[in-house]
């Protein structure tokens, strides 16, 4: 066989292309013609870029475009991973409530009561505050969860993955109604004048906590 002259490449290209998108047509073999990009940390980073997009103009804002501006990387990246608007904020709030969530590995060993107050006061209002950041996003996956049932499944994982943590020391009626009530605070926290206090959660949490469980004995608190 003859080499093919450096004149004939772009045509015996075509008759190559041609024949496997005729096989492809056929089932024969599977043909992408997207090239994949060489960079493995790259949907994480769209990911991230898609949250901050949410937590500053709301998830009905994001779109590949903005993220695409954001993360830095060619739109054609982001319609790679991710091909529709839907499937970018599903996955985006995926990635939120599994690699991006707030620790819960504290409030989930044994303690006292006071230790549990401190460790929830110290979550809602002291050292260890959710940052407006989650605030935001946790509101956001909420209301897109609304009308969006694989987004409401993730954040009724993340309610529960919380609940959990609770649960280890109160029971689980108990860790459903401080989830709420913790909620509940973060939420209006963020929009509020007068933010919240840790005197003010304390002593919440303590009356709550009384009030579902009852007291607790001196040596137990």
């Amino acid at each position: 066989m003859r080499p093919v002259r450096p004149t004939e490449i772009p045509t015996a290209y075509s008759c190559i292309h041609k024949c496997v998108q005729e096989y492809a047509v056929k089932g024969v073999v599977a043909v992408s013609t997207r090239r994949v990009p060489n960079d493995p940390g790259r949907p994480l980073r769209i990911l991230d870029a898609a949250l901050e997009v949410a937590a500053e103009e709301g998830a009905h804002r994001v779109n590949h475009r903005r993220v695409a501006v954001r993360a830095g990387v060619p739109l054609g990246s982001v319609t790679y991973y991710f091909p529709t608007a839907e499937k970018l904020v599903v996955e985006m709030f995926r990635h939120l409530s599994t690699v991006r969530v707030v620790p819960l590995a504290e409030l989930s060993q044994p303690m006292t009561r006071t230790q549990l107050i401190d460790r929830i006061t110290s979550i809602v209002a002291g050292e260890n505050r959710v940052s407006s950041f989650y605030q935001q996003l946790s509101y956001e996956m909420v209301v897109y969860g609304h009308t969006h049932p694989d987004v409401a499944a993730l954040a009724s994982e993340w309610h529960d993955r919380w609940r959990e943590a609770l649960a280890v020391n109160m029971s689980p009626q108990s860790a459903r109604t401080m989830v709420a009530l913790i909620d509940g605070w973060l939420l209006q926290d963020g929009v509020e004048k007068v933010p919240l206090t840790a005197e003010v959660v304390r002593s919440q949490v303590e009356a709550v906590l009384v009030g579902l469980e009852g007291q607790v004995p001196d040596d137990e608190a």
